[in-house]
């Protein structure tokens, strides 16, 4: 069964640019938005096979003994392709995370903190512009401003606030993620994949087994969040 087919009754799209490009801050190197780029809305679920090959590809290109150029160019390609991995949004316990003064984090590839402010935490993504917040004292809910934003962003905003405010944000044209980051999560989907083909068809060896076995246990740190809401009264995945 393709996936397409297994996630019928799903609620998904996602943005991505139409450039990309590599800038450095802080001694970091970031993949984010080119100033000028062009934004379009899909469907990933539309893809998924494809995409999930090619980002187990660019995974066991990741671990393998390659350069670091090669690897930027893997990663390149993947995210002009779908765009980026949205790593803001599917790393806090809470997907709606900036209802809340603190976000609550796993273990993780882009901070050893478990709790951050909020604000700490989104400008962790905006190296170069930080999105603005208005803190509602009463409710603790963040509007971001729109004064700023031309009017595809302003679009982009309004499509995905619906869904929630952290993905309006995880969309915009300023957001980024490092590229240690977008490497080590490539190597953890590959090496998650193929620890469980191991486990059932490598080594009788326990010791592997086992090694396999914690393998998949940390698989849930490596995955998108989902979530059901009602459209038209209906329970959907989103």
């Amino acid at each position: 069964m393709k996936l397409n087919e297994l996630f019928k009754k799903t609620n998904s799209c996602w943005a991505k640019y139409d450039a990309y490009e590599w800038r450095e801050y802080g001694g970091k190197l970031f993949l984010l938005p080119a100033e000028r780029a062009q934004v379009a809305v899909y469907d990933p679920i539309k893809l998924a096979d494809e995409l999930i090959v090619d980002a187990i590809n660019v995974g066991m290109q990741c671990m393998y003994d390659q350069t670091e150029d090669a690897i930027r160019e893997h990663i390149f390609s993947f995210v002009t392709k779908y765009g980026l991995l949205g790593l803001m949004t599917s790393l806090p316990l809470a997907f709606d995370f900036t209802d809340y003064a603190t976000v609550y984090l796993p273990v993780n590839y882009v901070t050893k903190a478990r709790t951050l402010p909020t604000n700490e935490y989104v400008s962790l993504f905006f190296p170069f512009d930080k999105p603005d917040f208005d803190k509602d004292a009463k409710c603790g809910v963040y509007n971001i401003r729109r004064d700023h934003m031309d009017k595809q962003q302003a679009a982009l905003y309004l499509t995905f606030a619906e869904t929630s405010m952290a993905m309006a944000l995880v969309v915009r044209r300023g957001y980024g993620e490092q590229y240690e980051w977008l490497a080590n999560t490539f190597a953890s989907w590959a090496y998650s994949f193929f620890a469980s083909e191991f486990f059932y068809s490598g080594s009788e060896d326990e010791t592997d087994r086992e090694l396999h076995r914690q393998a998949m246990k940390a698989f849930a740190c490596n995955t998108p969040q989902y979530r059901i809401r009602l459209y038209d009264d209906k329970p959907t995945i989103v």
